[in-house]
């Protein structure tokens, strides 16, 4: 088996570590004059050194030599998410007050310390409190809000940057030379957005180019070995996304999806190129803004196409919802009374003007729902509506894609069963995917106090009556059916 780019040139010493200076210089300087701290607290992104510099950390102030095969007995590794109840802690607590067997100190590598349970810090904070002489502990999180304040500080916190994109071309440029890998520096720089800031995954990514074998390697080959969308695609999703042009959005996300093209990648191609046309002031700032809030949970590992979807879909409802606002008139002036037979679209809001009392003497007849027929028994979203709130926001942040399925929904409890109705099979078929059955069945159990049975409906809807010309503009009859199906969007003459 042949060993990977990221083992065969993983830095050897302190001088070897590349954009990391600010931390480096530090340690080196620490080492020369024997000022060790009795603890460490290395914090940042994946893959940009922190257990690289952790382990050649303690193989210097030990003064032994380090490689990738290092194994000192007096080095003891912990992964803190496979190791994290108290007992594995305890355990350590007990140990270290031996002295080393061979050297000079004993060092403790936590890597990932943030996975640790409530009560394994507890233990841990004892050792911080009153460490022994001999022993130094270093460790390592890339989620440091969740290391408890009273371990960080007893600790010398180092936060690790991003690799920036000059250190990581001039080193992936000296490995490619090294391996003999024909790559121009535009298809490097493709490698490097797509690390987002990680040594590790560039370099894991020009491994997976090496062993494709090629002559030569371009972008497209780029694209095409890693599911890194085409830029040209990308930017002419985004000027239909910016006209409201639904067929056009759907069908190339259904390109992409059916091209091998990585969702996480593509997630992060949207979000790069809106951020870079927000700095040159080329798009509308407001729902850009919201784009990028909805596809900051798939930027990552888990992201997935149906979300990019929901985010494109709904945004683009949101602008033509917010468009069609901003062109109604408000009126500045007291009301007249209303007429006996008021339409409700003919009532000033209490959003438009402030109302007066007694402007308005009698009450509008109320108007008529084209909704599916409901049993007297069921209780509506209004009536269970904290219960079904509930609901949604547990799932908001956490399962959006989900979210923004179900908020299209009226939700009707009848005791141990949830009806879900939807205007458009579309959000039907959405629903009724395993995965997202399941976790709406595991949230309805937490905030209902219960299990309850779903049963996922569409509504029937009579058909509307046109005029003559309504039916010969199929153009105004396709976006409105569309706009009724993405959260439920005024269309505008």
């Amino acid at each position: 088996m042949s060993e990977t780019l990221y083992r065969k040139y993983r830095s050897k010493n302190l001088d070897e570590i590349k954009g990391q200076e600010h931390i480096t210089k530090v340690l080196k300087n620490a080492i020369k004059s024997k000022a060790i701290s009795h603890a460490y607290l290395f914090t940042g992104p994946h893959g940009v050194g922190k257990t690289s510099i952790a382990r050649i950390l303690a193989h210097e102030i030990n003064k032994l030599p380090y490689t990738d095969e290092s194994n000192h007995i007096d080095i003891i590794e912990i992964d803190a998410a496979s190791n994290r109840r108290i007992d594995e802690i305890r355990d350590l607590r007990d140990k270290v007050h031996i002295a080393p067997a061979l050297a000079d100190y004993k060092v403790y590598i936590i890597d990932e310390v943030h996975m640790l349970t409530k009560e394994a810090f507890n233990a841990l904070l004892k050792t911080l409190e009153e460490p022994p002489e001999h022993a130094v502990f270093i460790l390592a999180t890339t989620e440091l809000h969740k290391v408890p304040s009273t371990i960080v500080s007893r600790t010398q916190k180092f936060t690790f940057r991003p690799i920036g994109d000059s250190h990581a071309l001039e080193h992936l440029k000296e490995l490619a030379k090294k391996e003999t890998i024909a790559i121009d520096d535009e298809s490097l720089k493709l490698l490097i957005t797509h690390a987002n800031g990680s040594f590790r995954d560039s370099i894991s990514m020009l491994d997976q180019i090496k062993a494709a074998k090629l002559k030569s390697v371009s972008v497209s080959d780029i694209e095409h070995l890693l599911g890194v969308p085409n830029s040209q695609i990308i930017d002419n999703l985004l000027s239909r996304w910016e006209q409201n042009d639904y067929k056009h959005v759907l069908g190339s996300i259904d390109d992409l999806r059916h091209s091998a093209t990585d969702p996480a990648k593509t997630a992060r191609s949207i979000a790069g190129t809106i951020r870079a046309q927000l700095a040159n002031s080329t798009i509308g700032s407001a729902r850009a803004v919201q784009l990028l809030k909805e596809l900051i949970p798939d930027s990552g590992v888990y992201a997935s196409f149906d979300h990019i979807e929901i985010a494109l879909l709904s945004t683009m409802s949101a602008q033509k919802s917010s468009t069609a606002e901003s062109r109604r008139p408000v009126s500045v002036e007291k009301p007249e009374p209303a007429p006996e037979n008021i339409e409700e679209d003919q009532i000033t809001t209490e959003s438009e003007v402030e109302k007066e009392p007694d402007t308005i003497e009698t009450q509008p007849e109320p108007v008529k729902q084209e909704t599916i027929a409901t049993s007297p028994k069921k209780e509506t979203a209004a009536a269970t509506g904290d219960k079904w709130t509930q609901t949604l926001e547990a799932l908001k942040g956490h399962h959006n894609t989900l979210y923004g399925i179900l908020r299209m929904s009226e939700a009707a409890q009848d005791g141990d069963s949830l009806t879900l109705t939807f205007k458009f099979a579309f959000h039907k078929k959405q629903m009724q995917q395993n995965k997202h059955l399941d976790i709406l069945q595991n949230t309805i159990k937490d905030t209902y106090g219960k299990p309850l049975s779903v049963d996922i409906l569409v509504a029937e809807q009579k058909p509307k009556q046109t005029s003559k010309k309504l039916n010969t503009d199929d153009k105004n009859q396709d976006l409105e059916t569309v706009s009724n199906i993405f959260a439920g969007a005024e269309l505008l003459e």
